[in-house]
């Protein structure tokens, strides 16, 4: 029998998310641990038995924000990139990188919409209901 190359892609968004839930429900484990579990879990699917060799993981994902933003709100000044997540995510990404077989794909997070929510938010949700409670 001829053996057959796999490749395995992930998106991390959806894995994450529920992987997380099963092999670290806490959020307890180093970066560095969920990474080799993850490796762990996706090597399993690879089916040696029936002669498939990995050629390689690709692990689709987007670098957490790590802007600078104003709260809508309170308009307190919020710098995503020292949040715990940010630093944990980038620490992740970083070990991954480590592991065998594994390339991480990374996109790019659009700010523009973002903003233009924010802006939204601001012009017609706020806006509204200040003019309420003034009139009220």
């Amino acid at each position: 029998m001829a053996q057959r190359t796999v490749a395995i892609f992930v998106d991390a968004g959806f894995f994450i998310r529920n992987f997380t839930n099963i092999a670290d429900p806490d959020m307890s484990a180093e970066p560095q641990q969920l990474a080799k579990a993850m490796w762990h879990y996706w090597i399993k699917h690879v089916d040696r038995k029936n002669d498939e060799e990995l050629y390689l993981i690709y692990f689709y994902d987007c670098p957490p924000l790590s802007h600078k933003a104003h709260h809508p709100i309170t308009n307190q000044l919020i710098d995503f990139s020292k949040s715990n997540i940010t630093q944990y995510k980038n620490a992740l990404h970083e070990a991954l990188l480590h592991q065998p077989y594994v390339a991480c794909r990374m996109g790019q997070f659009q700010t523009v919409r973002l903003t233009a929510l924010v802006m939204f938010f601001h012009e017609n949700l706020l806006g509204n209901s200040l003019l309420l409670a003034k009139a009220s």
